[in-house]
């Protein structure tokens, strides 16, 4: 795909041809500054893959920066443990925090999670869509209101991903994860109200819905568990 059909695929009108870090910084910027516009002019079809990728790669860059920042400024392995056998009491039997001062360990526990920071970032968005995809299903009437004529996972999955764009921030020391938590919740706010045509409110609980669920499941399954110790207990008396 040439640069040229790729910038058809991301917005409409198209960006102006140019090389692919001048696409990605304009994207970026548009997307970060002035979603509403970007995601008015957005086709709702194609571009997909395009805005994964980018949201993966934007992402790691600010998980590492993350990491940077966490070594420079974090709390050493050894404070942690002395900490831990302060307030535990325990002097002993600490083996396994002790394995953690090892060098491989250390290595291992740090590494792990950024190196992993792509796939578990595709199984976040993937899976928000498809719940935030149900959502729309249910709250918004294809077609009607300026609404999309057919309601497709792939507009729901490219709004997703570009809403993790806002990782970008994560590069900020100390306040990085808050301003990229909320940014990106934003913009996908704005996404959705805007691709959809619907109200900011009904906007905010579509986007909520994932949550939301996770909450009604938490409920559930603490509910089960004290009927279940409920039972347990009434079988002893």
């Amino acid at each position: 795909m040439t640069i040229s059909e790729e910038t058809t695929l991301v917005a409409s009108p198209p960006l102006e041809p140019q090389t692919w870090y001048q696409l990605a910084y304009e994207i970026l910027k548009r997307v970060l500054f002035s979603p509403s516009r970007f995601f008015s002019e957005m086709p709702s079809q194609g571009g997909t893959g395009y805005a994964l990728t980018f949201a993966l790669l934007v992402h790691w860059i600010g998980t590492l920066a993350n990491f940077f920042w966490e070594n420079l400024f974090g709390t050493d392995w050894e404070d942690a443990i002395k900490q831990f056998q302060k307030y535990s009491g325990q002097t002993g039997s600490l083996d396994i925090l002790e394995k953690i001062k090892e060098p491989n360990v250390q290595l291992f526990l740090k590494l792990g999670p950024v190196l992993a920071d792509p796939l578990i970032l595709a199984f976040k968005i993937s899976t928000a869509a498809v719940i935030i995809y149900v959502a729309i299903r249910l709250l918004v009437d294809a077609g009607k209101d300026g609404a999309p004529r057919e309601h497709r996972l792939e507009t729901v999955l490219k709004i997703q991903s570009y809403s993790y764009l806002a990782g970008i921030f994560l590069v900020i020391p100390f306040i990085g994860n808050f301003i990229a938590y909320v940014w990106g919740f934003i913009i996908l706010v704005q996404g959705i109200k805007k691709v959809y045509h619907v109200s900011t409110m009904r906007s905010l609980v579509i986007v909520s819905f994932p949550a939301l669920l996770l909450a009604g499941l938490l409920f559930v399954g603490l509910f089960a568990f004290f009927v279940l110790g409920f039972k347990l207990l009434g079988s002893f008396f």
